[in-house]
Formats: C-alpha cells, sequence, structure tokens
C-alpha cells in the first residue's frame, strides 16, 4: 500500500499545491482598468512629464514618465513607470518622492529630473510636458 511519504504520491501532491497556490494568486489579482492600474478617477486630470535623467556612475540614460494626478486644486496621486508612489511633497513647482531606493526630485517649472541612490548613484536629467493639458497650466497646490 502506498503511503505519503513513498516518493511519487509525495511527488503529485506538491506539484498539486504549487498549481493551487497559482490558480490563487492569479485569481487575487486586479482586473480590468480600475485604480489599481493607475487609471485616475473621472474629475481628474492627468499630466504626463517624459524625463531622461542621465545616470552616474553607471553612464547611462534611463527614459522615464512621470504622471501627476490632480483635480485643478491639488496633486491627488503620483506614478513613476506605471507605479504609483506612496508619498509626495510638493512645494511650489517642486515634487519630492522616492520610488524603491531612488530618491527624486522633479523641479516642474526648470523640467528638471534629479536623483539619488542613497549616495550609490545619481540622476539627472530634463523632463518635457507630453500631457495633452496646455502648457499655461500651472501645477496645482500642495495636498492639505
Amino acid at each position: 500500500m502506498k503511503t505519503l511519504h513513498s516518493g511519487p504520491l509525495l511527488h503529485r501532491l506538491a506539484v498539486l499545491v504549487v498549481i493551487a497556490s497559482w490558480v490563487g494568486a492569479a485569481l487575487a489579482l486586479p482586473a480590468g482598468n480600475g485604480p489599481a492600474q493607475g487609471v485616475p478617477a473621472p474629475g481628474v486630470a492627468t499630466v504626463v512629464w517624459d524625463c531622461e535623467p542621465f545616470y552616474l556612475p553607471a553612464r547611462s540614460r534611463w527614459p522615464r514618465q512621470v504622471a501627476l494626478d490632480h483635480d485643478g486644486q491639488r496633486l491627488l496621486a503620483l506614478r513613476i513607470d506605471g507605479l504609483a508612489v506612496h508619498s509626495f511633497q510638493v512645494e511650489g513647482e517642486q515634487v519630492f518622492t522616492a520610488l524603491d531606493n531612488e530618491r527624486i526630485a522633479l523641479d516642474l517649472a526648470q523640467g528638471l529630473w534629479q536623483s539619488d541612490f542613497r549616495g550609490k548613484a545619481r540622476g539627472q536629467g530634463p523632463c518635457t510636458r507630453s500631457g495633452a493639458l496646455p502648457q499655461t497650466a500651472t501645477m496645482p497646490a500642495a495636498r492639505p
């Protein structure tokens, strides 16, 4: 009689457990274009900036995209390369945030990206506005 400790039966059970965990994880993913996908709510405008920072010491250019969601009064959300940042600070025309180990400062008046990887590497480069809003629109005030 085969027991649970026998080789082939234990192997089959382990494979079934792995497959079940993959299916469970797939079912837990958000579907469609909702807030989890980075789509702003109705009444919220998005301004998109394309940035080209040059990183040292790697000596490489890395295109980055910044999406700023606002309601005309204040900045509501910020996404970098499609990833939502959890916190940010607005000071005039500057936005400060972090993503992973990169501390990022965006100067929207000058169109400039500056970042630092905890002293190990730095990035700096120009940003151009590519969103559909007119260039005369100004950055909304800081969040309350």
